[in-house]
């Protein structure tokens, strides 16, 4: 049986084949909701056929919508609208796959299921008979998910809970803002305050740092100027209200690396609050977008690990959760 798994983002759509095909699909779900049947009929249109479709989504978070629930059927039927009811199957952290009408009655187990489906896979594949830790970074998020003989090792079912947690921390390789991790950074021998404006985000820092490579064609930046070394100097001086004629490569990198160390310190100290409820591991997975933020967390952590890029297509990795799902041999339930 030939499955596409889509997840439903707010900011991209991520697609894979069961042939082995991926990719990340940018679509500002929240800017223009009334768009994304058109944008699932392009999918299909692209995709190889398939026999049924696997759906999971963080969509539904999104500000357009005045509740999860109205988040969830506005998706939902977007997708029967474009591909038959029949089939059409959405993952819900139940563990199985819901026909339309049960996930539409069931939204909250539906609502964000995504990092469910990857973690599921993970587990079964990788650790079945033992425990181990997936951390999947994404542009928005990182999903730190413990798993143990096989199955996902948290009570968690929403996003509010995996906040609570520290399974799900609010930082990304795309669009972290830089306020939310640090309130002022080094300058001139000392400390000074950022402004709390959207000048540059997190991109910029890692590309300073040459943890990322220039995108020419990325306009969806700050200040709508490419991708480019540049550029991501000039909006990281803007923090401090300079420009990059005042601030020396020196000062600069000093800011970048002071964000990125903050960064990384946010996620360390909730990978080791959820391993420290897990119990003794030996071994972690690392995957999405981000991996390499992952694998420079786990490092520092001196833990033995392992991308998820290394065992399947890099494609495949960056878009885990949409691969995971074509991988999933759950029950349908109607």
């Amino acid at each position: 049986m030939s499955v596409l798994g889509i997840d439903i983002g707010g900011a991209n759509i991520k697609v894979a084949h069961s042939n082995a095909e991926a990719e990340i699909i940018p679509f500002e779900l929240w800017n223009q909701p009334e768009e994304l049947t058109g944008k699932l009929r392009s999918i299909r249109a692209t995709f190889p056929d398939s026999d049924v479709w696997h759906v999971t989504m963080t969509g539904e978070l999104c500000d357009c919508f005045c509740t999860k629930e109205d988040g969830v059927n506005t998706i939902i039927d977007s997708v029967v609208s474009v591909n038959p009811t029949q089939n059409s199957w959405f993952w819900s952290t139940e563990g199985m796959f819901l026909s339309a009408r049960l996930a539409s009655q069931n939204y909250l187990s539906v609502a964000a299921a995504n990092w469910h489906a990857l973690g599921s896979v993970i587990a079964r594949r990788y650790y079945p008979e033992t425990n181990g830790i997936l951390v999947d970074v994404g542009s928005t998020t990182t999903d730190i998910i413990p798993l143990n003989r096989g199955m996902i090792a948290t009570d968690s079912k929403t996003d509010t809970e995996r906040l609570r947690r520290r399974e799900l921390v609010y930082t990304g390789v795309g669009r972290t803002v830089i306020s939310s991790i640090v309130q002022s950074v080094p300058f001139s021998g000392g400390d000074c305050p950022i402004a709390s404006e959207y000048f540059a985000d997190i991109r910029d820092v890692h590309l300073v740092l040459g943890w990322r490579r220039e995108e020419y064609q990325n306009l969806k930046t700050a200040d709508n100027r490419p991708l480019t070394l540049e550029n991501s100097k000039s909006r990281l001086a803007r923090l401090i209200c300079s420009d990059n004629t005042l601030c020396s490569e020196k000062e600069l990198k000093a800011i970048a690396n002071a964000i990125a160390q903050n960064q990384l310190a946010m996620l360390r100290s909730a990978f080791l609050l959820v391993q420290r409820r897990l119990g003794p591991v030996q071994n972690f997975t690392i995957s999405g977008s981000g991996e390499f933020l992952g694998e420079l967390l786990l490092d520092s952590a001196l833990v033995k690990h392992h991308k998820l890029s290394d065992i399947i297509a890099k494609s495949s990795s960056t878009a885990a959760c949409a691969w995971a799902l074509t991988k999933l041999n759950a029950k349908y339930v109607s």
